[in-house]
């Protein structure tokens, strides 16, 4: 059984949170097993054996780092500020997450972060803008699902506000 990762549709993800570099996987559905051959880029890059009876109907693979796709994130000094209202105290961050592809054909990527979340009434968050991420309210993560041409790069921008005592340290 082979597995040509040339011929299919690959998954880029990158979780700002955790890595600053993207992640290349593949989504196959495990109907036999078998012994597997991988290749990428019509390069072997090694054999797996995927046991059916012991996986769901579909597996992840993981195929690595892909260094070809460049994320850069940074803070966008004209958003980021701190201000005073009465007891409280306001801080807006702003984020932008560039996302460059340096290969010769389109890829799907998805890109994962997160804004804080609170439990304390006393603080809160408030998500300004999104850039089209879907956001978990009760978790806080931002997720993007986008394509990128050959070449081509995605600037992608959120930002919160957290307004919380001004008595209170809050690291952000």
């Amino acid at each position: 059984y082979c597995i040509s990762l040339y011929q299919i549709l690959l998954t880029y993800f990158q979780n700002i949170q955790l890595y600053k570099y993207c992640f290349l996987s593949k989504r196959v559905v495990a109907n036999n097993a078998a012994s597997n051959s991988i290749f990428f880029e019509g390069t072997f890059i090694g054999k797996s054996y995927i046991n059916t009876a012991t996986t769901k109907d579909t597996l992840d693979l993981s195929l690595g780092r892909d260094n070809d796709i460049v994320i850069e994130i940074k803070r966008i000094k004209d958003f980021c500020k701190a201000s005073v209202v009465g007891p409280n105290k306001t801080e807006t961050i702003g984020i932008q997450i560039e996302v460059k592809n340096k290969k010769n054909k389109p890829i799907t990527i998805k890109i994962k972060d997160q804004v804080p979340v609170s439990n304390n009434k006393s603080i809160q968050v408030e998500v300004l803008e999104k850039s089209g991420a879907s956001h978990g309210a009760n978790t806080g993560f931002l997720e993007w699902d986008r394509q990128i041409d050959a070449g081509a790069s995605k600037t992608l921008i959120f930002k919160y506000e957290v307004k919380f005592p001004k008595g209170k340290r809050i690291n952000l």
